[in-house]
């Protein structure tokens, strides 16, 4: 407001790909937007918020640089076995990558973990597997403990916890190591498993299937405008209960290339300009 009232233009950066939607109220307008693509930001921008489109400067994704620094497609086997080792998982199977949200937004993730350990040890996938869990900055490590130790079970934070003070949610920051380590990640998983993620963009990124969490009537929270597309364009299948789950993990795991095509061509349009760049 202070810069409008001098006659200052402002400028500001989109941050995510709901931010015009689910958290507009957030939103003091600036006059001039850069925004992660034309499909989605861009275009919400101009017919939601009602900016000029003149005024909408498209930027790829910035903090998404850090997947093209290197050839994020190709995989090494070497690389492969020594990131699995590192995580003291079993380079032999494939790997199974279950992402978590804060737990107030779905709070049977670790009823669900639970489950699919056991489904693992009952071959009901129809084969043995890796699990890495990779919890949200804003998901606590409390809950998970009972699972360290766990043969090819690997539960890590996304970057370094930084101490907080009185009653604050606790801080995680990435540093470049959390990057690479992401990037590492998602190259050599088979199969990716949350609930209304945004590191569905991500996992697209690397062609990496994915499966959405809808269990005990949830799949109301996949109803929101910057998710919508997500589903009509089949690039990750919504199971609402275990039985769905095995039948489309079975088939991922066993035809990685289902539904390729769709996660491929939605992460060239909703991520562009793919050269590490943005920012």
């Amino acid at each position: 407001m202070l810069a409008k009232r001098n006659g200052i233009p402002t400028v500001a950066t989109n941050f995510s790909w709901d931010n015009l939607f689910n958290t507009a109220k957030q939103i003091r307008k600036s006059d001039y937007l850069i925004a992660w693509n034309e499909a989605l930001v861009k275009k919400a921008a101009v017919e939601i918020h009602h900016y000029p489109e003149d005024h909408v400067f498209v930027s790829g994704i910035m903090r998404f640089d850090h997947h093209f620094s290197k050839r994020h497609g190709i995989k090494n086997p070497a690389e492969r076995k020594n990131f699995l080792d590192s995580k003291d998982l079993d380079p032999s199977l494939k790997t199974v990558l279950y992402t978590t949200v804060p737990p107030q937004i779905y709070p049977f993730q670790v009823e669900f973990l639970e489950r699919l350990i056991r489904l693992r040890d009952e071959r009901a996938l129809g084969c043995d597997y890796n699990i890495i869990v990779r919890l949200h900055p804003r998901d606590d490590f409390q809950y998970y403990k009972k699972f360290i130790g766990l043969k090819n079970v690997h539960v890590e934070n996304a970057g370094k916890l930084k101490t907080t003070r009185g009653a604050q949610l606790h801080k995680v920051e990435m540093d470049d190591e959390d990057l690479e380590n992401l990037r590492q990640t998602l190259l050599y998983s088979d199969l990716a498993v949350n609930f209304r993620s945004s590191l569905t963009l991500e996992t697209c990124i690397y062609d990496l299937p994915t499966i959405n969490l809808a269990y005990h009537g949830y799949e109301l929270y996949y109803q929101m405008d910057h998710y919508i597309p997500v589903l009509e364009r089949g690039v990750v299948r919504l199971v609402h209960d275990e039985k769905e789950f095995i039948k489309t993990a079975k088939d991922y795991l066993n035809n990685p290339r289902l539904d390729s095509e769709n996660r491929l061509e939605w992460a060239k349009e909703y991520v562009p300009l793919q050269d590490g760049f943005a920012y």
